[in-house]
């Protein structure tokens, strides 16, 4: 019963790093896409901002 917890503990150890890392890249991406629309929005008003 012992090893059956610990091997669920690793699991959970394990797929922590994984789901911040997924969340990490997730917002990442977010202010990706939202600096892109922001340069394209910026563009169409023909200034340019990087």
């Amino acid at each position: 019963m012992l090893m059956i917890g610990k091997l669920l503990w690793f699991l959970g150890v394990l797929s922590v790093p994984q789901r911040t890392e997924v969340a990490f890249n997730r917002s990442f991406n977010d202010a990706m896409l939202m600096k892109l629309a922001w340069g394209v929005m910026v563009n169409s008003n023909g200034l340019w901002v990087p």
